[in-house]
């Protein structure tokens, strides 16, 4: 087992080659990750454990955990080894990929003209997270998260909202841009609660990305850091006002600057702690059962009564109602890949992540401009939630009904482009024709005369 001055040392290694890494392939992903380790792993310790500025999460009722620094310290490095672990199969994966230029499958052009075709489609997209509350109590028939998560379908209303305004290159369009900028406005301010923070980052992140996507990295790495202070700042705010009632804004960002430095926001080594004194003690390794469940969450207990519980919380019964029936703490996704098979999990689970991070990143990478960066965006915001997530199925479900609208709009696009590619095709093929007869010409032609004469 790593000391913990062994695994600072790690933590610092991993952030500095993140940053380099960045600006040398514009992947954020190790960054995101070594930067979650940081704030998640090494914080967190530190300021529990070592400089004893708060305590371990503990909940009123769960005497089942018994929350210690040494049980934190295995923590931590089984924390270290799903990072290194995630940072070093994608960095691998992308090295040994053939390289190769990637040949965009649209144009800025093809994008406008889409959008324009398109433009009542995609306005009524832009109402998702209206239908989404209207059909909030049928999602909670299905399950608690499905209608819990219904709001943050505002994220995708919301880039759907910014596809439109990109489609804007015309000055005469900019009071239609101004009416578009204010409805996105409206739908950030009512979304936006305490307890649906991630839908402030969950379009943030993407939109930002797609703003600075012409910027060198050097400069874009300085303008996201600093808007990501911001957010973070942000984020800590509405978690500080469940708790505060009637404080000034300052007395709100002073307190949220505390949260930052002890990361009561980022408390998923707690969580991991709690997970790894009941697994697999208490609770048998699951080996993919959590990633099953995501084709079972979906199906209501009216038809399947006795579908197994969700997350180990559940399956233990220690949510036992009252003020205890919503409350869990995060083992973070390294945590989710241990339920699924210890250590083992853990290594596996990266490598096939990094694996389908690749290939995903990489897909969104043949889209051009500003629709490539906030798909590619798309994919940082889902990866710090999933980053947080405890419940495997339940963060399945808060990406998809988050950016249900996204991957409505890309579906109808990608039909679009097959549709322009074939026309283009049949176009080339009658230039082609067309040519062709034109040479005949040009040889008939001077033997006109004398075959008439003939």
């Amino acid at each position: 087992m790593l000391s913990i001055e062994v695994l600072n040392i790690i933590a610092i290694l991993l952030v500095v080659f993140s940053l380099l890494y960045f600006q040398k392939t514009n992947n954020m992903v190790p960054l995101l990750i070594s930067f979650s380790f940081f704030s998640s792993g090494i914080s967190r310790y530190y300021a529990v454990a070592v400089n004893r500025t708060t305590g371990y999460v503990r909940v009123a009722g769960w005497d089942v955990f018994v929350m210690s620094d040494e049980l934190a310290l295995i923590c931590l490095n089984l924390f270290c080894l799903g990072a290194f672990s995630l940072i070093f199969f994608l960095v691998t994966i992308e090295f040994y990929k053939k390289k190769k230029v990637v040949k965009k499958v649209d144009t800025g052009d093809l994008f406008r003209k889409f959008v324009n075709k398109n433009r009542v489609f995609i306005i009524l997209l832009s109402f998702s997270y209206f239908v989404m509350l209207a059909l909030r109590n049928v999602l909670y028939s299905i399950s608690f998260s499905y209608g819990f998560y219904a709001p943050f379908a505002s994220i995708g209303s919301i880039i759907c909202i910014f596809f439109i305004i990109q489609s804007f290159n015309k000055i005469n369009y900019i009071f239609i841009a101004i009416f578009f900028i204010s409805y996105l406005l409206l739908i950030a301010q009512l979304a936006v609660t305490t307890h649906t923070r991630f839908s402030l980052l969950g379009w943030l992140i993407p939109i930002g990305f797609a703003i600075l996507y012409k910027i060198r990295p050097g400069l874009k790495l300085l303008a996201l850091l600093g808007g990501g202070a911001v957010a973070f700042i942000g984020f800590s705010i509405l978690g500080e006002l469940r708790s505060s009632v009637g404080k000034s804004f300052g007395e709100l960002v002073t307190q949220a600057t505390q949260r930052i430095l002890v990361s009561e926001d980022s408390n998923m080594l707690d969580g991991f702690m709690m997970m790894y004194q009941v697994v697999p003690s208490k609770l048998d390794f699951q080996y993919g059962l959590n990633h099953i469940e995501i084709l079972t969450r979906p199906i209501p207990r009216s038809i399947w009564p006795n579908k197994p519980s969700g997350g180990y919380i559940n399956k233990l019964n220690l949510n036992t109602g009252g003020d205890l029936e919503f409350i869990g703490i995060s083992e973070s996704m390294f945590g989710t890949f241990y339920v699924e098979g210890g250590v083992f999990g853990i290594v596996f689970f990266c490598f096939f992540y990094a694996l389908l991070l690749s290939r995903l990143l990489n897909y969104f990478a043949r889209y051009e401009g500003m629709l490539g960066a906030t798909l590619q965006g798309c994919v940082y915001a889902g990866l710090l939630a999933w980053f947080r997530g405890g419940d495997f199925a339940g963060i399945f479900a808060l990406l998809l009904l988050s950016y249900w609208p996204v991957i409505i709009f890309m579906r109808r696009y990608n039909s679009f482009l097959k549709l322009e590619r074939r026309r283009e095709y049949y176009n080339s093929l009658m230039q082609q024709d067309l040519e062709q007869k034109l040479a005949e010409n040009q040889i008939l032609m001077p033997l006109k005369p004398i075959l008439h004469s003939i």
